[in-house]
């Protein structure tokens, strides 16, 4: 029996990407957990769609490496930029010229021919507050903003995480919300995020493939785990606690199938399958 197409959905007009290049070395769990937390309640609109490319002038290299951190080069920052693009919602637009990485990072851009400029940065939300009043940052032309002193002390530049760059990428859009699946290589093992969009306002969540009992996802965001991952050991603990009159009729299913094969002197169906170590506690 075909587990994932039978008792669980695939989403229609999924995107997958898997070519996408991490900066830099593999960071701590922690580390990832850490910068990719929702830290502020607003955020724009993506421009995942209407760019193909990022430029980076050489200003906004000097500001990186004096506001954001840690200090990079221009090529680094420029790969950077062009991996997060890619990535619906890791790159928003708050107004014409005004964008923002990951609800912290902002910066000053301008589109040509498809194409998104970075003019300058100001720095990271998390760093300096008061780059959350985007009306006053509205108010101001970017060249008499960018004269202010932004700069962060060099012993805290060195203390910051590049924003995490997915190794494996999936999203698509159900009947009321937008799905965004992103797998991140650590030190301690791979990790896997969700995220849940909806009215310009997002929920992430870290799927502990420790955790089967978790809070309980949806069968479109288990099909991607089981299909495309391999979680297999995962989705059927998941679903035998969270969808267990489901599992019922899948276990009578693979036992009546077991005995009719067993009839036939055969032995297809594996001991995983009969037996899956999926008895929640």
């Amino acid at each position: 029996m075909n587990f994932n197409k039978k008792y669980l959905r695939k989403p229609q007009k999924m995107t997958t990407i898997e070519d996408l290049e991490p900066i830099g070395e593999e960071q701590l769990e922690s580390k990832i957990k850490l910068a990719y937390r929702n830290k502020y309640s607003y955020h724009g609109y993506s421009l995942h769609d209407q760019v193909k490319s990022v430029v980076i002038k050489d200003h906004s290299v000097l500001r990186w490496n004096e506001r954001v951190g840690p200090k990079l080069e221009k090529n680094e920052i420029e790969l950077l930029f062009n991996q997060l693009i890619k990535v619906p919602y890791r790159v928003t637009k708050l107004t014409k010229e005004i964008a923002v990485i990951d609800d912290d990072i902002i910066f000053i851009y301008r589109i040509e021919n498809n194409e998104l400029i970075v003019m300058t940065i100001y720095g990271r939300l998390s760093l300096k507050p008061s780059l959350q009043d985007i009306n006053k940052l509205k108010t101001y032309n970017y060249h008499h903003y960018d004269r202010l002193n932004l700069s962060i002390p060099e012993h805290i530049l060195n203390e910051q995480t590049v924003p995490p760059i997915p190794k494996k990428l999936f999203h698509f859009r159900g009947r009321y919300n937008f799905y965004r699946i992103e797998v991140f290589n650590s030190i301690e093992g791979e990790m896997v995020f969700l995220s849940v969009f909806l009215n310009s306002q997002q929920r992430k969540k870290h799927i502990d493939m420790s955790q089967p009992t978790q809070a309980k996802l949806s069968k479109k965001i288990l099909y991607i785990l089981w299909s495309r991952l391999g979680y297999e050991d995962f989705v059927l603990q998941h679903f035998q606690y969270h969808y267990p009159e489901n599992y019922e009729a899948y276990s009578i299913e693979i036992k009546a199938e077991q005995v009719l094969l067993e009839q036939r002197g055969l032995s297809e169906v594996s001991e995983k399958e009969l037996y899956p170590t999926t008895h929640c506690k």
